[in-house]
C-alpha cells in the first residue's frame, strides 16, 4: 500500500511538473483567443493620448495571435503616474494589460529617488508618435510672445506639480525670467481649453497639436504659441522656440533638455514587467504590423494624429539611455517638481 501510494504520489508530482511548463509554454494564439486586453489611458477623454489609446485598441487585435478584443479605459490622475503604478503593481503580467500615459509620468519616475517602478523595467510595446507640448496663450491674453511673458504676468493652466506644463513653466520662470502664474489642478488639455475660452486662465503650459488643431484654434489664430516642449522645433511652426533655447545660461540648458526629452517617449504603450518573452514579442510584432496597416493609417490621418512609430526594442533602448542622466542635472530638475523625493 505504501509503495502504491508512493508511486501514485510520484506520478502525480511528475504530472504536475509536466503540466506547469506546458501552461507556461501555452502558444500565444491559444492564450489570447477569446481574451480581452485592457488598455489603460492615463489621460481624460478627448485629448491626443485618449485618441491614440482608443485608435490602437480598435486596430491591434487583428494583428495579434488569437485575435483578442481590446478595451480602452481612461485612468487619469497624478499627471499620468496613476497608470504607471497600475501597470507596475496591479495589472496582470500575462499579456492582458497595457497602458499609455503622459511622458512626464516617466520623467517623474526618473527623478524620484525612491521610486520602485523604473521606466526601463516595463515591457515596452511600441510608440505611435512622439509628443510635443506647446505653451500657448489665448488671442486676447496681455502677452502674446515669450518675450512679452518676461515682462507681463500670464496665468497658465497645468495638471499636477509633476506634469509637463507645470515643470516647464516653473523652470522657465526661474531660469529664463518668465512671469507665469501656474494654475495647477486641471485633468488635461480639454478642460484647460474650456478654461481658456471662459477667461479663467490665459493659456496652457502644455497642449497637444492634435487638440489645438481639432478645435480649429491654429487655423483661426485663436491661440499664440510661446514655446515648444521638445528637443527640436516642430516643422509646422519652425519659428516657435524650443524651451532650452529660451534659457540664456549654457549650464541651465540641460535641465530644460531633460524635461523636454520625455517628449521622445511620446504616445508609447507599455505592458507590465515580467510578461512572458514569447507574448511580449507577439505584442511588439503585432504593434509594428498595425502601424503599417492602411486602415490604421487612414483613421490616424482622419483623427489628425501624426505617426512617428518606434518599435518596442527601440523604445526600450531610448528609455534605458534616458535613465543615464547626470545626477546633478536630475537633482536640479527635481526642484521644479514639488512633491517628488
Amino acid at each position: 500500500m505504501g509503495r502504491m501510494t508512493s508511486a501514485l504520489g510520484a506520478g502525480v508530482s511528475l504530472g504536475l511538473a509536466c503540466a506547469i511548463p506546458q501552461a507556461r509554454a501555452q502558444a500565444p494564439d491559444d492564450f489570447w483567443r477569446g481574451k480581452t486586453i485592457t488598455v489603460a489611458i492615463g489621460a481624460p477623454a478627448g485629448g491626443g493620448f485618449d485618441l491614440a489609446g482608443r485608435l490602437m485598441a480598435r486596430h491591434l487585435g487583428k494583428h495579434m495571435p488569437g485575435k483578442p478584443n481590446l478595451v480602452a479605459q481612461n485612468m487619469p490622475g497624478a499627471s499620468g503616474v496613476r497608470v504607471l503604478d497600475w501597470v507596475w503593481s496591479v495589472a496582470p503580467k500575462d499579456g492582458t494589460a497595457m497602458g499609455i500615459t503622459l511622458p512626464s509620468a516617466y520623467l517623474s519616475k526618473v527623478l524620484e529617488q525612491n521610486a520602485e517602478a523604473r521606466p526601463h523595467l516595463y515591457t515596452w510595446v511600441g510608440r505611435i508618435a512622439a509628443f510635443r507640448g506647446y505653451g500657448v496663450v489665448w488671442k486676447s491674453a496681455p502677452a502674446q510672445t515669450f518675450e512679452d511673458a518676461r515682462r507681463t504676468t500670464l496665468s497658465l493652466g497645468a495638471e499636477g506639480p509633476t506634469g509637463l506644463a507645470s515643470m516647464t513653466a516653473a523652470a522657465l520662470n526661474d531660469l529664463a525670467g518668465s512671469k507665469f502664474n501656474i494654475v495647477r489642478g486641471y485633468t488635461g488639455g480639454p478642460d484647460q481649453g474650456l478654461a481658456m475660452e471662459r477667461g479663467e486662465i490665459q493659456g496652457s503650459g502644455s497642449m497637444s497639436w492634435e487638440y489645438l488643431d481639432q478645435q480649429g484654434w491654429v487655423k483661426d489664430a485663436k491661440v499664440r504659441f510661446l514655446f515648444t516642449i521638445a528637443l527640436k522645433p516642430y516643422h509646422r511652426i519652425p519659428d516657435v522656440p524650443v524651451v532650452a533655447d529660451l534659457v540664456p545660461r549654457e549650464e541651465d540648458k540641460p535641465i530644460l533638455r531633460l524635461i523636454a526629452s520625455s517628449t521622445e517617449i511620446g504616445r508609447a504603450f507599455i505592458a507590465p514587467p515580467g510578461v512572458p518573452a514569447e507574448r511580449a514579442r507577439a505584442l511588439r510584432e503585432g504593434f509594428m504590423a498595425m502601424l503599417k496597416d492602411p486602415e490604421f493609417e487612414a483613421e490616424a490621418d482622419k483623427l489628425k494624429l501624426e505617426l512617428e512609430g518606434l518599435s518596442g526594442d527601440e523604445m526600450q533602448a531610448l528609455v534605458s539611455a534616458a535613465m543615464n542622466v547626470p545626477q546633478t542635472v536630475a537633482d536640479r530638475t527635481r526642484a521644479y517638481a514639488p512633491g517628488l523625493k
